[in-house]
C-alpha cells in the first residue's frame, strides 16, 4: 500500500514512506490538496455511491424492523380478538337471556345485537383512525439522508 508523504506539497516522483514506487497524480485521489479534478470527481462519485448503498441498506433494515414489530403486534391482537370475541359472545348471550325474562326472546336478541353492533362499529372507526401509513416510513434513513445532503452542500460551497 502506498502511503502519502507528510508534506502535501511534495513533488511527484518522490518516494513514499512504505514503498519505493513513484507517486503519480491519480494515486492521491483522497488527498484534496494535491488531487486532480478528474480524480476528485471520480472519488466523489465513488463516495456518493457508497453513501447511497449504505442509506439503502439502512432503509431496508428499518423497514424490516418495522414489519417485524407490526407482525408481532398483529399476531397478539388477533389472538386477543379471538378470546375477547368468545367472551363478548357469552356476555351478550347472558344479556339476551336476562332480557328474555322481561320481553320476548327474539326481541331481546335484536335489541342486544343492535347495541353490540353499534359499539363494534364505533370501535372499528376509532381503531381505523389510529392506523396511519406514516408509522411505516423509514424516519432514521430520511433524517440521515437530509444530514448527508446538507453536509455535501456545505462541503461543496
Amino acid at each position: 500500500m502506498t502511503e502519502f508523504p507528510k508534506n502535501p506539497s511534495s513533488h511527484v516522483g518522490q518516494e513514499s514512506f512504505t514503498t519505493k514506487e513513484p507517486r503519480d497524480t491519480a494515486s492521491h485521489a483522497g488527498d484534496p490538496a494535491g488531487g486532480s479534478v478528474p480524480a476528485l470527481i471520480k472519488q466523489l462519485a465513488s463516495d456518493v455511491s457508497a453513501l447511497l448503498s449504505s442509506e439503502v441498506a439502512l432503509a431496508k433494515a428499518e423497514l424490516r424492523e418495522s414489519a417485524a414489530e407490526a407482525k408481532a403486534g398483529v399476531t397478539g391482537m388477533a389472538g386477543g380478538a379471538v378470546l375477547a370475541n368468545a367472551g363478548v359472545l357469552m356476555l351478550v348471550l347472558g344479556l339476551v337471556f336476562l332480557l328474555a325474562t322481561q320481553i320476548a326472546a327474539w326481541l331481546s336478541a335484536f335489541i342486544v345485537g343492535g347495541i353490540v353492533l353499534i359499539v363494534g362499529v364505533i370501535m372499528l372507526k376509532a381503531g381505523q383512525a389510529k392506523i396511519k401509513p406514516k408509522s411505516f416510513a423509514p424516519d432514521r434513513t430520511m433524517n440521515a439522508m437530509k444530514a448527508d445532503s446538507e453536509a455535501a452542500k456545505r462541503k461543496v460551497s
